[in-house]
C-alpha cells in the first residue's frame, strides 16, 4: 500500500512539476503578478511547471526564495499552500491585487492584516443570497501576527514616500460578477480596505499546517468608482504602474532582507 507521504509527494510532483525538496524557507505566492516581474530581480536557479502551479527557486542577496504562480481563485491559492506542508517552507508572502474600498486609491499598497472569508461562487448566485447575512458571520482569518508585523515594520521604513501604504482587512469574495453596486455598498463602513479572491484561503491553509503567512496587495481598481473594465485616466495609469512595480520590488526586498 502506498504510504501517505509517498502519495503526497506524488501529488506535489503532479501539481508543481518538481519534488518538494527544492523549496527554501520562504516563498512568494502570487495569483496576479507575472512571475517574470520577480525573476528580473533574482538570480534564477531552478524552474518548475506542473499541472496547476509553476515558478522558480531563485536568490537575491545570497538568500534563496521560492516564486510560485497559483492563478486566480481561492481554491488554487489554498491548495498551493497546503501542498507546501512537507517542504522546508516556513514563511509565505502572498502578493496580489485587490479592488480598493473606503479611502483607498489606485496604486495604493495594503498590508492585509486579516482576510474575511467571503468565498464560494454558488453563494452569490443563489436566489436567496443576502450580502449582509454573509458579512454578519464571524469569518475573519488573521495573518500570522509576527510575520505581518515584520512586513509592516519593513515597509514602514522602505516604502517610497509617494506610495500610499495602508493596513487593514481584506474581504475575499467568491465571484467577480458578485461585485455589484448593491453588494459593494454593503461593504461601506465595514472596515475593509480591499476585495480580492484568494487571501482568506491562503491564510486559512497556512494556519492549518503551521506556516507563517502575510499578504501585500496592490490596489488595481476601485469597484464602486473606477471598476477594472473601465479605461484608466493617464494619472491613474501612472499610479497603477507605479503600484505594480513597487509591490514587486518591496516584496522581493522584504523576503531577502534577513
Amino acid at each position: 500500500m502506498t504510504s501517505d507521504k509517498s502519495q503526497m509527494t506524488k501529488q506535489f510532483e503532479y501539481f508543481f512539476g518538481c519534488g518538494p525538496d527544492i523549496f527554501p524557507e520562504t516563498v512568494i505566492l502570487t495569483p496576479f503578478f507575472l512571475l517574470k516581474r520577480f525573476s528580473k530581480l533574482f538570480e534564477e536557479h531552478k524552474t518548475f511547471s506542473g499541472k496547476l502551479f509553476s515558478g522558480s527557486v531563485a536568490s537575491k542577496n545570497g538568500k534563496e526564495v521560492g516564486l510560485i504562480g497559483c492563478s486566480i481563485g481561492a481554491s488554487l491559492a489554498g491548495d498551493a499552500v497546503l501542498l507546501l506542508k512537507n517542504t522546508s517552507v516556513s514563511n509565505i508572502l502572498f502578493v496580489g491585487s485587490c479592488g480598493g474600498v473606503g479611502d483607498c486609491n489606485i496604486g495604493d499598497i495594503i498590508i492585509g492584516e486579516n482576510a474575511f472569508n467571503g468565498e464560494g461562487f454558488t453563494l452569490y448566485h443563489d436566489d436567496k443570497f443576502d450580502m449582509d447575512r454573509i458579512l454578519s458571520k464571524e469569518n475573519m482569518i488573521p495573518a500570522d501576527l509576527s510575520y505581518i508585523e515584520e512586513l509592516g515594520v519593513f515597509l514602514g521604513k522602505r516604502a517610497p514616500a509617494e506610495i500610499h501604504l495602508k493596513k487593514g482587512n481584506i474581504i475575499t469574495i467568491g465571484s467577480l460578477l458578485a461585485e455589484t453596486p448593491e453588494n459593494l455598498c454593503s461593504l461601506e463602513g465595514k472596515d475593509f480596505k480591499g476585495i480580492d479572491m484568494e487571501l482568506s484561503a491562503a491564510y486559512q491553509a497556512a494556519a492549518k499546517i503551521g506556516l507563517r503567512a502575510a499578504g501585500l496587495l496592490f490596489v488595481s481598481d476601485l469597484p464602486l468608482r473606477k471598476p477594472a473594465w473601465e479605461e484608466l485616466s493617464r494619472e491613474d495609469r501612472e499610479s497603477y504602474n507605479k503600484g505594480v512595480q513597487e509591490a514587486v520590488d518591496l516584496s522581493a526586498r522584504f523576503v531577502t532582507s534577513n
